[in-house]
């Protein structure tokens, strides 16, 4: 099998971790996001979707997450809607199809149609899928290139971020020696 959807990142979480635990499937663990701001009103309704769209490549230890539907394999993200700046829409949208708080938030600048590209980390592993999507994984750069049902779309911010980690963390290891 390709890829994992079960990532032991090997590294200590600040708090301890309740992954399987009650509090853990509950949620209680989650950090407020701009999604639970929204008016407890009966009569609200979400502003429109525009047209636009973003995307996140989160990637963490030369792994990065991607989703699954019906399409393919996918990156987080979706439509931003009315009032809603891309950063705003894209931690909602993460947050909406994935359960996970991101940090590191940067525009990679690049675009496709109406996609607007982003890079992230994800702070934890613990995904919770929503409907939109049945399976999720964790892929380093070696399993993408044999991964199926992956847009080209989505191959060039992914392999830009994953490729800076890794420059990244060398630099890291030239530098203590």
């Amino acid at each position: 099998k390709i890829g994992s959807n079960n990532l032991d990142l090997k590294e200590n979480m600040p708090g301890g971790s309740v992954r399987g635990t009650l509090a853990g499937i509950a949620g209680m663990t989650r950090q407020p996001m701009a999604a639970d701001k929204l008016p407890n009103t009966k009569n609200f309704e979400p502003t429109e979707d525009l047209s636009m769209s973003v995307k996140a490549v989160l990637h963490r230890n030369g792994v990065v997450l991607l989703l699954k539907n019906k399409r393919g394999w996918d990156l987080p993200g979706g439509h931003v809607r009315q009032g809603e700046n891309k950063i705003t829409a894209l931690m909602r949208e993460i947050f909406e199809e994935t359960g996970l708080k991101v940090s590191n938030i940067e525009d990679l600048h690049m675009t496709d149609d109406n996609k607007h590209f982003f890079s992230g980390q994800f702070l934890t592993d613990d995904v919770v899928l929503s409907d939109e999507h049945e399976e999720h994984g964790f892929f380093s750069l070696d399993e993408l290139e044999q991964l199926e049902n992956l847009s080209n779309k989505y191959k060039e911010p992914i392999y830009a971020c994953l490729q800076a980690e890794l420059n990244e963390q060398k630099l890291v290891v030239v530098l203590k020696v």
